[in-house]
């Protein structure tokens, strides 16, 4: 009789525990993550476009140079066009005037240290007065200063180069008397050049929204960056900017060379556009879908609709976001409706390849 019992009850026992232990195995797989997924947030959507000009390449900076002193020119050793390096002779003046004063100021500044000299053997003789040691002294050391500035007055009648660069101009020539500090020769800062445009007034009114610009001559690009926009217009409504190559230039790029000139404007974003990660979008029964991240942490597959592909890899979402959206950025075939995941960081190590 008990066999009976045991053998009419242990099936339904049976059906119970696997039920159970189903019931639980379901509830671990709903509950558990079971991926690690990176994700981002949807971007308002942009295009760019670019803008052509003219440029023309100047030097960054023009040193005029003039001799220090007042003179006769003797020799002028440069000529316009020339390159030359910084500490190079340029021109001199005619010296004998300043070497006459000079002399002249040696012997005197000689006598008087002697003088000096002998007083005080005097003075430690006591047969001198300590006052007219003390006032010979100063005399001495007025004529020293004197002496100096004579010494570099001589020293001013050679022109030297203060930077490296070429000569723009020659402005005096052998036998001309100049001024000190009148400008004999001009240079053009070597390695220091700068593009300068004249832009119209739409693209100076969108200039926080220029992305990028690039100069090109001879088939050959260079990246720049502004320097700076004059906030006034001339008479043709033109701004003058100033634009640095990012990078050093080669020889082709001298003073006077005209540059394509572009810039690289983002245009205003287009209303309800969207922009995602490539890898973020996938395909099911033929709709396009992105998977949204819940609060909390399960997905929820969302149908957008693709407009385009933009220049930086981005795809452009028309319809089905409306940007407040935290969405899977990668990996999005191997995911599950409903499905709790871990959310790792951007810098997470586990992300190998960034193929999560």
């Amino acid at each position: 009789m008990k066999r009976h019992l045991f053998s009419l009850f242990y099936p339904s026992l049976v059906a119970a525990v696997m039920m159970s232990s189903a019931c639980s195995h379901s509830s671990e797989q709903t509950t558990a993550p079971r991926h690690s997924v990176l994700t981002t947030t949807v971007m308002t959507s942009g295009s760019t476009s670019a803008k052509s000009l003219t440029g023309i390449v100047n030097e960054r900076a023009t040193v005029q140079l003039g001799f220090k002193t007042a003179g006769q020119i003797e020799n002028v050793l440069v000529k316009e066009g020339q390159y030359i390096k910084a500490g190079q002779l340029l021109a001199t003046l005619d010296t004998k005037d300043y070497k006459l004063q000079l002399q002249a100021t040696q012997i005197q500044y000689d006598q008087t240290q002697r003088e000096v000299e002998r007083l005080k053997k005097l003075y430690e003789g006591k047969a001198l007065p300590g006052n007219d040691l003390d006032k010979a002294e100063s005399g001495l050391r007025q004529l020293a200063v004197q002496l100096q500035s004579y010494k570099n007055q001589l020293a001013y009648t050679r022109l030297m180069a203060s930077t490296s660069g070429y000569v723009q101009s020659v402005n005096f020539h052998r036998g001309e008397m100049v001024n000190a500090g009148t400008p004999v020769v001009s240079i053009l800062c070597s390695g220091q050049m700068q593009v300068e445009v004249n832009i119209p007034i739409n693209i100076y009114q969108q200039r926080s929204h220029i992305r990028g610009i690039r100069c090109t001559l001879a088939g050959k690009t260079y990246a720049m960056r502004l320097a700076s926009i004059t906030p006034k217009a001339d008479n043709n409504q033109l701004y003058k900017a100033l634009l640095n190559f990012v990078s050093a230039t080669d020889k082709q790029i001298t003073p006077g060379v005209n540059m394509d000139v572009e810039f690289i404007m983002t245009e205003q974003a287009a209303i309800g556009y969207h922009s995602v990660p490539l890898g973020s979008v996938f395909e099911q029964n033929g709709r396009h879908c992105v998977w949204v991240v819940n609060a909390d942490s399960t997905l929820s597959c969302r149908e957008v609709t693709v407009t385009d592909m933009a220049s930086d890899g981005m795809v452009v979402i028309s319809g089905g976001l409306d940007g407040s959206e935290t969405i899977v950025k990668a990996g999005a075939h191997t995911l599950q409706d409903g499905e709790r995941v871990k959310i790792i960081e951007q810098t997470s190590q586990t992300n190998v390849g960034g193929l999560l």
